[in-house]
C-alpha cells in the first residue's frame, strides 16, 4: 500500500472520488461510517447516482459540476444531504477538483467531506438571535441605547419617540448625561463606572429622571449591560424604560404605609388575642378527641377482643348458629370501629398528628393479604376475587396505612359491584413509581359523581345503597397525600369504575422470618377485670407466656419486684397513679429498671403515643387491641431464651 493510499484511509474526514456521471469510486472509511454502512465494497454498491440519491436538493449536483468546469475545484461546498444507507438529514462542507491523466484529460473528481450540522445550526441560531434582537429591539417600547465607554450614543432604537420625544437620530451622538437630570449626573456616572469595572456581562439598574421634548422629567429605569469585550457588540448596552408610573406608585405606597403602620399596631394586638384563642380550642380540641377515643376504645377493645377470642375457641367450631351470631357481632364492631378511627384519623390529620413510618412496603404480599381479608365479604356479595400475580415492585409507605387504603378500595370494588361481577387487579411500573388500579364491574359514576367520591361523608347515586358512612374514600386520599402519592380514578357509567393510587417506588422490602410461639411471664397491670380476662384468653390462644395480672397499680409494682417477670404490659388510665408514674417508679427500683413494659391504652391520639414512647415504655399498643400485632410485639419482646425454651 503507497503512502498516498495510506493517507486517503487514515484521513480523520471522508474523502472520495467520483465519476463525472455521478458514480461513487473510491470511499474512505471515514466517509463509509458517515453514509452508515460497514466497509467501501458495501458503500460502492449502494451507490449509484450521488446526484439524486445523496443530496437532498439534486440541483446542488448540477451546482458542484459546474463550479468544476469553471475553476477546476470547488471551496466550501456546504450542502444539506442524506446519510446514504438511514436518509438522516445533515449539512456537509465538501472541497474538491479535477483529477486529470498526463495529457489533461479529466478523470473524476478527488474531495474531502466533512459534518458541519452542529456548526450550520449554530449558524442558523445566531442568525435566528439577530433577527429576534433587531425585532425586540425595534418594536418594544423600551428604549435599547448602545454607547462606548464614555457615554457617547452610537444607536438608539425607534423607543426614543414615545420616551424622549425625538427621533433616534437626534439622540445617536450626543452624550447620555445631556438627557439626565443634573441632579442625577454625579450617580449615574458612578453606575457608568461601576458598570465599566464590571465583568462582561454584568448586570446594574439605576433610576433617574430623563427630560422629554415637552419639558417635563420622566422617571426612567436604566439597565447596563457591559458588552464593550464582546466584539460583535463592542459597547455598554442599555435598556431603557419609563418607570415613572411606578415611581408615583412607590411614593403612593409609601404614604399609605406610614398611615397603616398605626393601624398594624392595633391590629396586632387583636392577633395576639386571636392566636392565644385559637390555641386554646387547638388544645381544647385535642383533649376532646383523647377523651373521646378513650371512651368508645374501651367497650370495644371488650367487644371484638372477646369476639375474636371466641370465634377462635375450637369449642365453638361445631356450633354453626353461634358462630354466625359472634361473625355479625364481630363485623358490626369492626364496622364501629372503623368509623370511630375514620373519623378520628381525619381530625389527626387535620391537627397535623397523623404519625405516618415510610418504609419499603412489598406490593403483591400486601393485596395478597386484603384478598384474603375481604373473602368473606366477597363471598356474600357473590363478587369474584382475582389471583395476585403482579411483579415484585415495592413502595415507599406505611404498611399499616397503605393496607387501611387498599383495603377500602377492595371493599367498595366489593359492595359496589353486581352480583357475579369481578374485582381487577393490576400493579404496574410507572415514570413516578408504582401505580395499584383496584377495578370493579358494577354501574360506575358519571362525570358530576367522580368528582364528589373523595368527599368527606359523600354518598352518590347507588351507592347510597350500600352500607358505610361515606369517609372511607375522602380517608384514603388523605392517607396517601400524606405519604407523597395520589389517587384518582376513572368510570364509565354502565361499566365500572377504576380506582389507581400512585406511590414513590422504593428498594426491595425486608423478608420476615418466621417466629416461634413465645413464653415467658407476662405482668399485666390493668383495673378492669373485663380487660384483664380478654389479655389472659388473646396470651393463651397465641402464646406460651404465663400472665399475672394486679388491678391496682401498687400491687404491680409489688408483683414486679417479686417476681421479676419477663414483660409488663401497664394501662395508662389508672387509680390512685397513672401509668406513667408507674413506669418511673420501675426505672427508679435496681430490681425491675431492665424490664420492658409496653403501654395498653385506649388513648391513641399521635400525642399520646409519642409521649408514651418519650417517656421510655417498649412500645405502646392502643385499645382495641388487634391479637396478632400483640403476639408480634411478644415476640419481639421477650428474651430470646424464653422462646426458645
Amino acid at each position: 500500500m503507497d503512502q498516498v493510499t495510506t493517507l486517503f484511509e487514515q484521513l480523520p474526514i471522508g474523502a472520495y472520488r467520483s465519476s463525472l456521471d455521478g458514480r461513487q469510486l473510491r470511499a474512505n472509511a471515514a466517509l463509509v461510517r458517515l453514509n452508515g454502512y460497514d466497509n467501501e465494497r458495501q458503500m460502492l454498491q449502494a451507490v449509484n447516482d450521488i446526484g439524486r440519491e445523496w443530496y437532498v436538493d439534486p440541483q446542488r449536483r448540477a451546482e458542484f459540476a459546474r463550479l468544476m468546469q469553471r475553476d477546476g475545484a470547488v471551496v466550501d461546498f456546504v450542502s444539506e444531504i442524506y446519510r446514504h444507507r438511514t436518509r438522516e438529514r445533515i449539512w456537509v462542507r465538501e472541497n474538491a477538483h479535477l483529477v486529470r491523466d498526463a495529457a489533461g484529460r479529466v478523470l473524476c473528481y478527488e474531495g474531502t467531506v466533512e459534518d458541519v450540522s452542529a456548526t450550520h445550526r449554530a449558524e442558523l441560531a445566531l442568525q435566528a438571535s439577530e433577527r429576534r434582537f433587531r425585532a425586540l429591539t425595534e418594536h418594544s417600547q423600551q428604549l435599547t441605547l448602545l454607547c462606548d465607554a464614555q457615554g457617547v450614543v452610537r444607536y438608539a432604537s425607534p423607543a426614543a419617540r414615545p420616551l424622549l420625544g425625538h427621533e433616534p437620530q437626534a439622540v445617536v451622538h450626543t452624550k447620555v448625561l445631556e438627557w439626565l437630570h443634573p441632579d442625577d449626573h454625579a450617580e449615574a456616572q458612578a453606575e457608568l463606572a461601576s458598570v465599566l469595572a464590571m465583568r462582561p456581562h454584568g448586570e446594574r439598574e439605576t433610576v433617574c429622571r430623563a427630560r422629554h421634548a415637552d419639558g417635563q422629567w420622566r422617571h426612567v429605569a436604566i439597565l447596563a449591560n457591559n458588552c464593550l469585550s464582546d466584539p460583535a457588540v463592542a459597547g455598554v448596552v442599555l435598556n431603557v424604560r419609563d418607570v415613572s408610573e411606578r415611581v408615583r406608585a412607590e411614593e403612593a405606597l409609601r404614604t399609605l404605609n406610614a398611615q397603616l403602620e398605626q393601624r398594624v399596631q392595633q391590629r396586632t394586638a387583636e392577633l395576639v388575642r386571636a392566636r392565644d384563642e385559637a390555641e386554646a380550642a387547638s388544645r381544647a380540641k385535642t383533649e376532646f378527641l383523647s377523651r373521646m377515643s378513650h371512651e368508645l376504645r374501651t367497650p370495644m377493645h371488650a367487644i371484638l377482643g372477646f369476639a375474636q377470642v371466641m370465634l377462635a375457641d375450637p369449642a365453638w367450631a361445631a356450633a354453626d348458629t353461634p358462630r354466625s351470631h359472634l361473625g355479625q357481632i364481630l363485623q358490626a364492631g369492626q364496622q364501629l370501629l372503623g368509623l370511630i378511627d375514620g373519623l378520628l384519623d381525619l381530625a389527626r390529620i387535620d391537627a397535623g398528628e397523623l404519625p405516618l413510618q415510610l418504609e419499603a412496603v412489598e406490593v403483591a404480599p400486601l393485596l395478597q393479604q386484603c384478598l384474603h381479608s375481604s373473602a368473606a365479604l366477597a363471598r356474600d356479595h357473590e363478587v369474584k376475587l382475582p389471583e395476585v400475580a403482579a411483579a415484585p415492585l415495592c413502595v415507599r409507605a406505611d404498611r399499616a396505612r397503605l393496607e387501611q387504603v387498599l383495603l377500602e378500595l377492595v371493599a367498595n370494588a366489593i359492595k359496589h359491584n353486581r352480583r357475579g361481577g369481578c374485582v381487577e387487579l393490576q400493579v404496574e411500573p410507572v415514570a413516578a413509581g408504582v401505580r395499584i388500579v383496584v377495578g370493579d364491574t358494577g354501574p360506575g359514576l358519571d362525570a358530576a359523581q367522580q368528582q364528589q367520591v373523595f368527599q368527606v361523608f359523600e354518598r352518590l347515586g347507588g351507592w347510597g345503597q350500600v352500607q358505610g358512612a361515606g369517609i372511607g374514600l375522602a380517608l384514603s386520599k388523605r392517607l396517601i397525600e400524606l405519604m407523597h402519592g395520589h389517587i384518582g380514578l376513572h368510570s364509565q357509567p354502565g361499566v365500572g369504575s377504576r380506582f389507581w393510587v400512585q406511590l414513590d417506588g422504593a428498594g426491595a422490602a425486608a423478608a420476615a422470618a418466621p417466629a416461634a410461639p413465645c413464653s415467658g411471664t407476662v405482668l399485666y397491670i390493668e383495673d378492669n377485670p373485663v380487660n384483664q380476662m380478654l389479655m389472659e384468653a388473646m396470651l393463651q390462644q397465641g402464646t406460651r407466656a404465663r400472665m399475672l395480672r394486679a388491678e391496682l397499680p401498687e400491687a404491680g409494682l409489688e408483683l414486679a419486684r417479686t417476681q421479676r417477670p419477663d414483660l409488663i404490659l401497664l394501662d395508662i388510665q389508672l387509680p390512685g397513679i397513672d401509668g406513667f408514674e408507674v413506669l418511673r417508679r420501675l426505672r427508679g427500683d435496681a430490681a425491675t429498671r431492665d424490664i420492658a413494659v409496653v403501654a395498653v391504652s385506649a388513648n391513641a391520639l399521635r400525642a399520646d403515643i409519642q409521649r408514651g414512647l418519650a417517656a421510655g415504655f417498649a412500645d405502646y399498643l392502643t385499645k382495641p387491641i388487634d391479637q396478632q400485632l400483640l403476639v408480634a410485639t411478644l415476640q419481639r419482646l421477650l428474651p430470646c431464651r424464653h422462646a426458645a425454651q
